[in-house]
């Protein structure tokens, strides 16, 4: 008798916890076991799912109820331990945020990005950035979103939501541009999704730097064809990469060439980026080093005006006893 088999949709599945049961890939007609239970998927396999378009992965049908509660309850116990670290306020924020990473793993597996998943998103925009103008404890939910997991969909979620807190403590009024600058970050790195995946298992590859240099302006290609995203968000999207100096890319412009609120992304990538690097590291120890780095990039990096409104904000939110 054959094995009977059901689809888990991928992004249910937490990439660094240990599976209850065995994982199966469906390839030409056939199920291949991929993983046995105890194994972890681990974070550059599974976004290396996303380059080639995966949305699931399956069970043998004897272990499905069993694997969906395990999905469910490891995210369920996560989320609770955010909400309880960030203060019962800051839920709502929190339960959104699984929501939009959730919908990020649907958006850059999918093959193209359709109009309805733009409206999604600008809607998850809108109302993120409204929740977070009213809530009073904003950095605190903040602070703890930013300790989830480091694929791909979770790095452009935070980079989203600390570009606008960002966004916010430099001065942007604007709901309008708060907004368009939380969809730029949510799609920063789209670009890298879409590189074929045997040049992104390959570090060694000739094209591997070329291609990578390349994403922000991959993001745009692949983006405008869609509707309903407004100029600045190409412009934050393609530039996130430029520095105030000249030395970034991929055209290397300088200064006020630069759209004014890209450096906003910019600063809120590299932060991120960083305390993934430094993960190991006790929090407030890796907001200093990071906060430090951005203190290096004033005028190298980023527009010496943004200094240090920014960076003082940036340590009241996050090394305890700053004033």
């Amino acid at each position: 008798m054959s094995e009977e088999y059901q689809e888990v949709p991928l992004k249910m599945i937490d990439p660094e916890s240990d599976l209850p049961a065995d994982l199966f890939l469906y390839i030409n007609d056939k199920y291949i076991q991929y993983l046995h239970a105890g194994d972890s998927i681990h974070i550059d396999k599974y976004d290396l799912f996303l380059n080639k378009n995966v949305k699931s992965v399956y069970v043998k049908d004897e272990d499905y109820d069993r694997v969906m509660d395990w999905c469910l309850t490891v995210r369920q116990t996560f989320r609770e331990e955010l909400i309880e670290e960030a203060g019962e306020d800051a839920k709502e924020i929190i339960e959104e945020a699984f929501e939009l990473e959730e919908e990020l793993y649907d958006v850059f597996s999918d093959q193209v990005l359709t109009q309805e998943r733009v409206e999604k998103l600008r809607s998850f925009a809108d109302d993120f950035v409204q929740k977070a103008s009213e809530q009073e404890n904003f950095k605190k939910a903040l602070s703890a979103l930013l300790k989830r997991n480091e694929t791909l969909a979770a790095h452009s979620s935070n980079v989203a939501n600390l570009a606008v807190f960002i966004g916010m403590i430099s001065g942007i009024g604007s709901k309008y541009a708060l907004d368009n600058l939380y969809m730029a970050s949510l799609l920063h790195d789209y670009g890298k999704v879409k590189i074929p995946p045997h040049i992104v298992e390959n570090p060694s590859d000739a094209n591997y730097e070329r291609l990578m240099n390349a994403h922000p302006e991959a993001s745009i290609k692949i983006i405008e064809k869609s509707d309903g995203v407004p100029e600045q968000v190409y412009k934050m999207i393609l530039e996130h990469h430029e520095y105030w100096n000249g030395s970034g890319y991929p055209r290397g412009i300088r200064e006020h060439d630069i759209y004014e609120y890209t450096p906003i992304l910019s600063i809120a990538n590299e932060i991120d980026n960083f305390l993934i690097k430094n993960r190991a590291q006790p929090d407030v120890k890796r907001w200093e080093k990071a906060i430090k780095m951005v203190e290096n990039g004033k005028g190298s990096k980023w527009n010496p005006e943004l200094f240090p409104r920014i960076t003082d904000a940036l340590k009241k939110a996050f090394l305890p006893g700053f004033d």
